[in-house]
């Protein structure tokens, strides 16, 4: 009889460890999951302030074509 008291309290506690089981599982992949949208949100970070140092790059170049511009308009 002790034998079936052992199955009876291994079938009651087999549901609670697959849950448990599933939501350790859960939880690690969302931790995963948490760490790699960290790192595309810090890549993309990265590229936006590159994408603004090349427009202001940009900016300044065209300011400088249009000053000369200007200036050999001046000299015709």
């Amino acid at each position: 009889m002790e034998i079936f008291g052992i199955i009876n309290i291994f079938i009651i506690l087999l549901p609670i460890l697959l849950i448990l089981g599933f939501l350790f599982y859960l939880a690690r992949y969302m931790k995963r999951a948490e760490a790699r949208a960290d790192e595309k949100l810090n890549i993309e970070k990265e590229n936006v302030a590159y994408q603004k140092e090349q427009i202001d790059t940009l900016n300044k170049v065209k300011e400088k074509i249009v000053n000369i511009e200007k200036m050999l308009n001046e000299t015709n």
